[in-house]
């Protein structure tokens, strides 16, 4: 009888070791989709963060255009939207192909389209090249976005988002961060 009690309590403890290593690997599994859930969740954590941080910079653009006078005559300038609901500062307008590459700045764009007009007429030691910028439903005249040319463009927008971010946008529309 003895004999039958020593084998149940060696079989019993080999089930309770089995058992054991059983729950360690579970364990161990567990720690492993643990980890993946993780890291999914913070990378889609640091995704919404980037999307919120660039929601502003995304609204922001600039192309060029051209400005329809009632005598058949035209003009071109360069028209800078901001649809976000904040204004964004230090813009600077990279451009080619208009009279001059002097690049307009300006120091704060408010939400709306702003139309900059290149200055048909420079007089001597004018250091203006655009006149001053004026919303696009200021004017009677019309106002094209000029696309038939790829020589009149704008090659870059740089300004800085109202959380004094700096961004740029690039020829091909492409955003990104730029350092302080």
């Amino acid at each position: 009888m003895a004999n039958y009690l020593d084998i149940i309590d060696v079989i019993a403890s080999v089930v309770a070791a089995l058992a054991t290593v059983g729950a360690l690997l579970a364990a161990g599994f567990a720690v492993r989709d643990a980890k993946k859930l993780f890291r999914i969740e913070t990378d889609r954590d640091v995704t919404a963060a980037e999307e919120r941080e660039g929601r502003q910079a995304s609204k922001v653009n600039a192309w060029s255009a051209l400005r329809l006078l009632r005598n058949d005559a035209q003009t071109f300038g360069v028209i800078v939207s901001n649809s976000s609901e904040e204004p964004v500062y230090n813009v600077k307008i990279t451009v080619g192909g208009f009279r001059t590459n002097h690049a307009p700045t300006l120091a704060c764009v408010p939400p709306g389209q702003l139309f900059l007009e290149q200055k048909r007429f420079m007089e001597e030691g004018d250091t203006f090249h655009w006149d001053f910028a004026k919303p696009v439903g200021e004017f009677v005249d019309p106002i094209r976005p000029f696309s038939a040319s790829k020589s009149k463009r704008v090659t870059n927008i740089s300004f800085t988002d109202s959380y004094g971010r700096q961004w740029s946008r690039s020829e091909t529309g492409q955003l990104g961060r730029t350092a302080p």
